[in-house]
């Protein structure tokens, strides 16, 4: 303007607005540097866009408040320009944090049981049954303990202890546990003079996995553990006193301490090795089918397999006229006429007779 006091208009910058923005996907320039304002993208041009959990200007704002966005299964999302959330299917609220099922069913009207260990999961995913383990655990039903080097959630994460000085690491946060006399983050110093171990150890023994000694503070250790303190967990496959090796077949985990096998899906049996009879499936075949009308359900997942003429989640709903067959996808060739609806057997009208005969 004649007296400097306008701002350049969109998409122009620099000395009376002479500069043409080269900006991409509809962002805006600084009028004075022309430089990129990216809000909901990122680059010196704007090009790319913000990563899954991250939103606003040059995608420098996380969604923390959307609940499920950062699990790798989930399809939660935010806004990348508002921040808002974007639910995962079974979610619901302005924070995703209102779960349509209960907490151990799932699916479209959550008639499918979640076949997760729930003690070792943080959530099964509502839309899917995906289990999302707690840290420590992995493995389809969140059934497996970390081993004694890895860490964190599906024990993803590589402890990074020096076990000549560390008795083990931690399966939840792989923070490392020192051996007597040693302490540090990764236990590289020696205790001070007068100091022989950390009393926060312990105390953390005492509660979890052994009883202290209170006359010369020796760790007397439960089943499934070992080491000066307690800490060394048998590892994958192993339990007891002396870790020894549990017999469970398929797949299935065991309990450190006493052995027992975490059946995975589609099997039971004290080794988990007899196949889930007809009408259960699930973890130790715990789980009720609930497929109605002759509807046989997969040991594994559930799902049901339903007789010719019914279709849906539970077998429960009978094909439309005008079909017939598995599941209620074929459709009826009797000339405007009716059909069984498990044969496709046309149903003639009176004074009509069929020419198809189905079988």
């Amino acid at each position: 303007g004649p007296t400097c006091e306008d701002k350049c208009p969109s998409g122009f910058y620099g000395v009376n607005c002479s500069k043409h923005c080269d900006c991409l996907n509809n962002n805006e320039c600084d009028p004075v540097t022309g430089k990129c304002l990216c809000l909901g993208w990122m680059g010196e041009k704007c090009e790319r866009g913000c990563s899954k959990g991250y939103y606003g200007p040059m995608c420098s704002k996380k969604c923390d408040l959307c609940n499920g966005i950062l699990w790798s299964d989930s399809n939660a999302a935010c806004d990348p320009i508002t921040g808002a959330c974007q639910c995962e299917r079974g979610y619901q609220g302005a924070d995703c944090k209102q779960r349509v099922c209960e907490e151990d069913m799932y699916g479209q009207d959550c008639s499918k049981q979640c076949t997760c260990i729930m003690n070792n999961t943080e959530s099964c995913a509502p839309g899917t049954g995906y289990c999302r383990c707690k840290p420590g655990f992995a493995g389809d039903s969140c059934e497996r303990i970390c081993s004694k080097v890895t860490w964190g959630r599906d024990c993803a994460n590589k402890c990074e202890c020096d076990y000549n000085v560390t008795s083990d690491c931690d399966p939840s946060s792989g923070k490392c546990l020192c051996l007597p006399g040693r302490t540090g983050a990764k236990c590289e110093e020696e205790c001070p003079d007068g100091f022989l171990v950390s009393i926060v150890h312990l105390s953390a023994v005492a509660e979890k996995n052994g009883k202290c000694d209170k006359r010369d503070g020796s760790c007397k250790c439960q089943n499934g553990f070992h080491g000066a303190l307690c800490t060394i967990s048998c590892p994958a496959g192993h339990f007891g006193a002396s870790c020894a090796a549990c017999q469970c077949r398929n797949g299935a985990g065991c309990d450190p301490v006493t052995g027992d096998c975490y059946c995975t899906s589609g099997w039971t049996g004290i080794k988990c090795d007899t196949p889930c009879a007809a009408g259960t499936y699930g973890p130790h075949c715990s789980i009720a089918c609930r497929c109605k009308n002759g509807g046989e359900c997969d040991r594994f997942t559930g799902e049901c397999r339903c007789p010719r003429g019914f279709k849906g989640p539970d077998c429960s709903t009978q094909c439309e006229n005008g079909f017939y067959s598995d599941d209620c996808l074929l459709k009826c060739d009797c000339a405007g006429g009716s059909c069984q609806q498990k044969t496709g057997r046309c149903i003639c009208d009176v004074g009509k007779q069929a020419i198809n005969v189905y079988q």
